[in-house]
């Protein structure tokens, strides 16, 4: 009785990749219907809801972090960072798949823009501190000199 299997076949193996790649192929096709910016919206929020109950969250996050712009067919999506690029690029031909059937427009394709986004540092010391309330309220510099007051 020959012995039982323990390590995998390469050559399946080989063959269940090629299988998965062909999953995440880009449809095409030959409609190109303008796309309305409302229904895009509509379509893009439906599908992120579909994402999250596939348990997606890195990506419904991506999808619902801020609201993608339409530029003619680019469909233009920020992210905050690289990993983040990574993962649009690894759910961007479910995306464009399903939108591109929905919106009747194969013409449609997404890019990723990288933001940069600005952490506002907090004042500690007290200086910081009288600088920021007076770039809020400029009367309180008036009332500073107006009885002669200093700062500990």
């Amino acid at each position: 009785m020959p012995a039982k299997k323990l390590l995998p076949d390469l050559n399946t193996i080989l063959d269940q990749k090629e299988e998965q790649k062909e999953e995440n192929e880009l449809l095409q096709g030959s409609e190109f219907a303008e796309v309305d910016v409302e229904d895009f919206l509509k379509k893009w929020n439906a599908y992120a809801e579909f994402i999250k109950q596939e348990n997606k969250i890195t990506l419904y996050t991506i999808m619902t972090s801020s609201t993608p712009t339409l530029q003619g067919n680019t469909i233009e999506v920020e992210v905050e960072n690289m990993v983040q690029m990574e993962e649009m690029k690894l759910g961007k031909v479910d995306i464009l798949n399903h939108l591109r059937v929905q919106l009747r427009n194969y013409a449609l394709e997404i890019k990723e823009v990288v933001t940069e986004k600005t952490k506002v540092r907090k004042p500690y010391t007290s200086q910081e501190k009288y600088q920021a309330m007076v770039s809020k309220n400029p009367a309180l510099e008036t009332l500073r000199k107006k009885f002669d007051l200093g700062l500990s």
